[in-house]
C-alpha cells in the first residue's frame, strides 16, 4: 500500500502503528474489476482549508429532562442488572447479555409542524413517543402521546429510525426489537393520506418484519440509498450470542427498498448484495451500527459496520468500477480500519476540516480489561479516530489524541455545539456485567465530550471537557443525539441511560450558547429531495463563508448510528459575525448538484432537488 500520510501531534512516532498488537484479520479485499487494485491507498489532492472559523464561545449545559416533561423513560423498570448465571444456560439462551447493551433514541418530526420530536425505545412495555409541543407555546415541551397515534405494540424495542420509505414526505417509524421469538416493527405514517400524523403498523406486508419464529436482538438500523435508484433502502444489524447464526437467520439484513412499482416494500439482498457479516467471529454474530456513505467520494454509497469482537467491516460500493452493479465488496484491511477490537457506535464528519469524512468508532479501553470484563478479546485500545488520507484508506489517530480513553463507549456523535465551525466528539458509556456479580470497572463514569481546539486545517487538538461544560452524567449511557430541541441554533443533547427503575432514564441537556454574550453564528439546512428520498439522506452539503474561503461539509444522515438516528438537517457553526454566507452549495445523492449564494445566518435554509 502507498505510504500516505496526515499531520502527526508533536514527537508522535512515524510508524503511526496504533494498533493492539494481538489483532489480526484476513485480508478478504480483492481486485475483482480487471482494473487497477481499488484498494491501493492515493493520497487525496490538497483542499482549501476549512478551520480556524473561529474563537470557540462560552459553552455550557443544563440537565432540563424534568422541565421539559421528558418523565417516566426508564428503559427497564426492574432491577438493575438482570441477575442470570453465567455458568448456566439463561447466559447463552435468554436476551439476558443483550438487555444491558440496549436504549435506543430516535429524532425526527414526525407530525411536519416544524418541531423535533422524540422516540424512545423500552425493554418492558411500549416504546414513547414524546410531541415536541413548543410550536404550540406547551409547558412542559414534550408531551407523551403515543398510545393515542396508534403505537401500542409492547414488543422490547431496541433500535430505530424516523425514514420516509414510500416517498409520501412524512417520517415513517423502523424499530429493531429484542425478544423471543424475535421480529421487527415498521409503523407507517398516515399524515400525508389523512393529514393527521398516526401510525399503523405493516412491518409483515413491506418485507421488513423479519419474522422467522427465533430469538432475535435487533440493534441499529442504517438507512440510504445504497442503488443510486431514488429510493431510500436499509440495512439491520443484531448481536447474536452463543454460536454462529446461518445466512438465513440472522437478522443483519440489506433491504432494497423496491421503488415506484412497490414504494416503501424491500427485498432482501444480503446473500448477494456482498456485504456478509457471518464467520467473522466463530462466537457469533456481533453487528452493532450500520451506515451508508460515500467515504471514497465516488457518488456511490459504501456500507461501514461497526460491530464487536474484531468484526467491524467496511464495505465498498462496486458500482463505480466498471460498470458493477451496486453491491459490496469487503476492503476493511487495506482501508486500515476495524483495529478498535469491540467498536460499539459510529459518527462521521470532516473533523480535521481537509473536506474529506473521518470515521469515529467508540469501543472499549481499560488498562486491565481481561480481568474487568471476564474475556480477553475485550482489548485494550479504545476507541479510535480514523482520519480518512485517500479515498479508499485511513490512519488511526484517536489514541495520538487521547481520545482512546473512554471506558466502555456506546452512542456518539460529532457536533458543533460551540457554532466555531469545527467537530466536536461526544460519547455515552458504562456497562454492567448481567450475572449477579459486583461491577464497578465500567459503572459511574462520566460521559466524555472531547472540543475540538484546532486553529488551523490539517491540525487536531481535542480537550475532554464533559465537567467543564457541565455535562455531567454518570449513568448507563447508550442511545445519544444531538439536535437542537428549541431552535435557538445550537444543538442539545439527548442521552439514553438504560440503568432500570434505579437509573436516571432519558435525560436532555440544553446548549446554553445562546445565552453568551456574543453567541458564534450558526445556518441549518434541510432539503426537499425527490420522491424516494423526500429528506435527502445521503446528500454532501458544503458551505463557504467567504467568497474563496475555507468550506465546511456536512452529509445528512451519517453522525449518529448506535440504536438511532437524529435529524435530516445539516447544522453549521459560522464564528462571531452575522455577515451573509458567500455561499451553500449541495451535491445530493441522486448526483445532481444545486447552490444558492448570499444566505443569511442564523436561518434554517430550505433547498429543494433540482
Amino acid at each position: 500500500m502507498a505510504s500516505c500520510r496526515g499531520p502527526l501531534p508533536a514527537g508522535e512516532d512515524a510508524t503511526g502503528d496504533t494498533s493492539d498488537s494481538d489483532h489480526t484479520q484476513a485480508d478478504t479485499g480483492t481486485d475483482d474489476t480487471g482494473g487497477d487494485d481499488p484498494f491501493e491507498c492515493v493520497p487525496w489532492p490538497a483542499s482549501p482549508p476549512a478551520l480556524g472559523l473561529g474563537e470557540p464561545t462560552t459553552l455550557s449545559f443544563a440537565d432540563v429532562t424534568s422541565a421539559v416533561g421528558l418523565l417516566d423513560t426508564a428503559y427497564f423498570p426492574g432491577d438493575w442488572p438482570p441477575t442470570c448465571d453465567p455458568n448456566g444456560e439463561g447466559w447463552v439462551g435468554t436476551p439476558c447479555k443483550m438487555y444491558v447493551q440496549g436504549g435506543g433514541a430516535a429524532v425526527g418530526d414526525f407530525d411536519d409542524d416544524g418541531w423535533p420530536d422524540i422516540y424512545l425505545t423500552r425493554l418492558v412495555g411500549r416504546d414513547l413517543l414524546f410531541r415536541n409541543m413548543l410550536g404550540e407555546g406547551g409547558e412542559p415541551a414534550f408531551l407523551e402521546i403515543g398510545a393515542s397515534v396508534g403505537l401500542v405494540d409492547e414488543f422490547g424495542g431496541n433500535g430505530a429510525a424516523w425514514v420516509d420509505v414510500d416517498g409520501d414526505g412524512d417520517l415513517d417509524l423502523y424499530v429493531t426489537s429484542m425478544a423471543i421469538p424475535g421480529r421487527f416493527w415498521f409503523y407507517r405514517n398516515e399524515l400525508a393520506q389523512t393529514g393527521e400524523a398516526r401510525f399503523v403498523e405493516d412491518a409483515a406486508a413491506r418485507g421488513l418484519a423479519l419474522d422467522d419464529g427465533l430469538p432475535h436482538f435487533g440493534f441499529s438500523i442504517g438507512v440510504g440509498d445504497y442503488d443510486r435508484d431514488g429510493w431510500l433502502d436499509l440495512h439491520t444489524s443484531e448481536w447474536w450470542p452463543g454460536g454462529s447464526p446461518t445466512a438465513t437467520t440472522h437478522h443483519a439484513r440489506l433491504l432494497r427498498n423496491l421503488g415506484p412499482d412497490q414504494p416503501g416494500s424491500f427485498e432482501d439482498l444480503t446473500l448477494v448484495g456482498g456485504a456478509s457479516m457471518l464467520m467473522l467471529n466463530p462466537a457469533g454474530l456481533h453487528a452493532f451500527s450500520p451506515t451508508f456513505v460515500d467515504l471514497d467520494e465516488d457518488g456511490w454509497q459504501d456500507l461501514a459496520f461497526v460491530s464487536d469482537n474484531a468484526t467491524s467491516r467496511l464495505f465498498w460500493n462496486r458500482a463505480s468500477h466498471d460498470g458493477a452493479d451496486p453491491s459490496f465488496v469487503d476492503g476493511t484491511p487495506k482501508a486500515g480500519v476495524s483495529i478498535e477490537r469491540n467498536g460499539m457506535g459510529s459518527t462521521f464528519g470532516d473533523v480535521d476540516g481537509d473536506g474529506h469524512l473521518d470515521w469515529y468508532v467508540s469501543a472499549i479501553f481499560s488498562p486491565n480489561s481481561e480481568l474487568e470484563c471476564g474475556n480477553p478479546i475485550c482489548g485494550t485500545g479504545g476507541n479510535r479516530l480514523y482520519r480518512s488520507i485517500g479515498p479508499r484508506c485511513f490512519e488511526e489517530l484517536g489514541e495520538a489524541y487521547g481520545l482512546n480513553v473512554g471506558g466502555w463507549g456506546w452512542g456518539t456523535t460529532m457536533f458543533d455545539p460551540d457554532n466555531d465551525g469545527d467537530l466536536d466528539i461526544v460519547e455515552t458509556n458504562g456497562f454492567q456485567v448481567p450475572h449477579g456479580q459486583p461491577n464497578t470497572a465500567f459503572t459511574g463514569h462520566p460521559l466524555r465530550f472531547w472540543r475540538n481546539g484546532s486553529e488551523q486545517a490539517g491540525q487536531l487538538e481535542f480537550a475532554q471537557q464533559s465537567g467543564q461544560v457541565g455535562l455531567s452524567d454518570t449513568g448507563q449511557g447508550r442511545g445519544l443525539v444531538a439536535f437542537d430541541y428549541d431552535r435557538d441554533g445550537d444543538e442539545d443533547l439527548l442521552i439514553v441511560d438504560n440503568s432500570g427503575k434505579y437509573g436516571s432514564g432519558t435525560k436532555l441537556w440544553r446548549n446554553r450558547s445562546d445565552e453568551a454574550d456574543s453567541p458564534n453564528a450558526w445556518l441549518d439546512v434541510e432539503l426537499d429531495g425527490h420522491a424516494g428520498n423526500r429528506h435527502g439522506v445521503g446528500a454532501r452539503v458544503e458551505l463557504q463563508r467567504e467568497v474563496g474561503g475555507p468550506v465546511q461539509v456536512r452529509v445528512i444522515g451519517v453522525n449518529s448510528h448506535f440504536l438511532g438516528h437524529g435529524e435530516y438537517r445539516a447544522h453549521f457553526g459560522l464564528g462571531p459575525g452575522d455577515e451573509p454566507v458567500a455561499r451553500v452549495r449541495v451535491i445530493w445523492a441522486s448526483g445532481a448538484q444545486s447552490s444558492i449564494d448570499d444566505v443569511n445566518v442564523g436561518q434554517v435554509l430550505e433547498l429543494a432537488e433540482p
